[in-house]
């Protein structure tokens, strides 16, 4: 499996998006972990002592017991997200508001304008975090406009 996602989802998904993602940004992004010696010498390593029950990265996390707090290690993964729902609040307010203005909503006659604004509203006072279904109908709004009539 590993040597699967070596040659497959990480070259055709995580680094193409990630590369995409930083050069469309002008941003340099490193992968120090895919060093060609490293990714060697790692494959002639048994998959028993990289993979521990369901824990996977056993033994490198092992390496990095010495040097990092036990605290770390305790810890489940977890990704890096955006913080879009200060954003909504903050610099994409004015964004999020004019694409999702009622009298828009009511003119596409795809989704109900008081329940678009409901969730905004939510959103702003801190009654609901509803982070995730704005940005959906944000990107699906942006992507409407500039598609729709072609």
């Amino acid at each position: 499996m590993m040597h699967l996602d070596l040659k497959t989802s990480l070259p055709e998904s995580l680094l193409l998006l990630t590369d995409n993602m930083t050069m469309a940004t002008s941003v340099e992004a490193r992968v120090p972990f895919l060093d060609h010696e490293l990714v060697e010498l790692v494959a002639r390593i048994p998959a028993s002592l990289k993979i521990k029950g369901a824990r996977l990265r056993h033994i490198q996390k092992l390496s990095m017991r010495p040097h990092l707090p036990r605290e770390v290690f305790k810890k489940r993964k977890w990704g890096f997200g955006c913080p879009v729902g200060r954003w909504f609040r903050n610099d994409l307010r004015e964004l999020l508001r004019d694409s999702l203005a009622a009298d828009r909503v009511r003119r596409k006659g795809l989704f109900d304008p008081a329940a678009v604004q409901a969730l905004i509203e939510a959103h702003e006072h801190y009654r609901e975090d509803n982070a995730d279904v704005l940005l959906g109908l944000l990107t699906f709004d942006l992507w409407h406009s500039g598609w729709a009539g072609r």
